[in-house]
């Protein structure tokens, strides 16, 4: 089997995106370090090699079973999506970049609670620069009306301007896509925290999804913001029953339900093809996601309202006083 565009054997190429993989996950920790310090100068962080070890392993690891389900599984291949070789190749260091970033500002979130504005600039750059320069980077179109397909023996409805200027139909993918995560995730932040009384995701949110939205489009962002409070609320189950921490920030779940989306795109995508060409049932599913996400944060919020054991809070209380306390100093 040969590597897309590259006409060599897939082992060589596979080891070399490894190494990259663990070259930036390397690069990343140490860019999310300076930036927590030129943010917060009292910052600090123990156990700085270890992390970046950490991180470097994982990166390769993620960068590893992209590669593997994306070009060997062919997990991302639908039918009405066909780039070029060039455009493959193209398409996969794309998406590379894309995880490399969301590493970086997970990183941040986790550390500090805070997702950076220079790590977001950066991806809007490469999300929007990328769509517009290869044009062949996109999951999905802007829009295919799938519908058309039942209702005679031609195929689904390809408008012909996607091929002749595909340039400024990446662009436009780009966009909506970006402009769909932040306003559907503001939308959704402003809706839960009135009902909610308190501030269920942060500003830092929006624009994470934003930069999401801009690599990967309309279509898989709302996929994304579908699948992100699922993994949001298995995560924080379990950690609160391991560590009794009671709260765990949204932007890791955001960057883990975009990771999943990236390499599971065919099979979440070819079921439900057909709702995404009719309006209205778009606005629905949209509605619908909304209200799931405030009910499971509801549902969470509950949940850290019971009581935690002894040691469970004597260990978060501990974390707790420390990290204060590093803050201080």
């Amino acid at each position: 089997m040969k590597f897309p565009w590259i006409d060599l054997p897939w082992l060589p190429v596979f080891v070399a995106f490894l190494m990259t993989g663990a070259i930036s996950g390397y690069a990343i920790t140490r860019w999310a370090e300076q930036l927590l310090l030129s943010h917060l100068p009292s910052w600090r962080k123990s156990g700085k090699w270890k992390t970046r070890v950490t991180a470097s392993l994982g990166t390769a690891g993620l960068f590893g079973l992209y590669l593997w389900v994306v070009c060997g599984l062919q997990s991302q291949s639908i039918p009405e999506v066909r780039p070029s070789e060039f455009g493959r190749f193209c398409q996969i260091l794309f998406h590379l970049s894309l995880i490399a970033i969301l590493i970086g500002i997970t990183m941040t979130d986790l550390w500090d609670y805070a997702v950076m504005d220079q790590m977001i600039l950066v991806g809007l750059i490469i999300g929007l620069g990328g769509q517009f320069l290869s044009g062949e980077v996109q999951i999905q179109h802007l829009w295919i009306d799938w519908n058309a397909e039942q209702i005679g023996l031609k195929g689904p409805d390809f408008p012909l301007w996607i091929d002749r200027y595909r340039h400024f139909h990446g662009l436009a993918v780009g966009l909506a896509g970006m402009f769909a995560g932040a306003g559907i995730t503001w939308l959704v932040r402003a809706v839960s925290s009135k009902l909610l009384g308190q501030e269920t995701m942060g500003s830092g949110d929006v624009t994470l999804m934003a930069v999401i939205g801009s690599f990967l489009g309309w279509q898989p962002v709302l996929f994304v913001f579908a699948l992100a409070p699922l993994t949001g609320v298995a995560i924080s189950l379990i950690s609160r029953m391991l560590g009794g921490k009671s709260y765990v920030p949204y932007g890791p779940f955001l960057a883990l339900a975009s990771y999943i989306v990236l390499c599971a795109w065919a099979p979440l995508w070819t079921p439900l093809r057909y709702v995404f060409g009719h309006p209205p049932t778009v606005a629905g599913v949209i509605g619908g996601a909304g209200a799931a996400f405030v009910l499971l944060i509801t549902l969470l919020k509950l949940y850290r309202s019971i009581p935690i054991s002894d040691s469970q809070r004597y260990t978060s209380s501990a974390v707790m006083e420390e990290t204060q306390a590093v803050k201080e100093d």
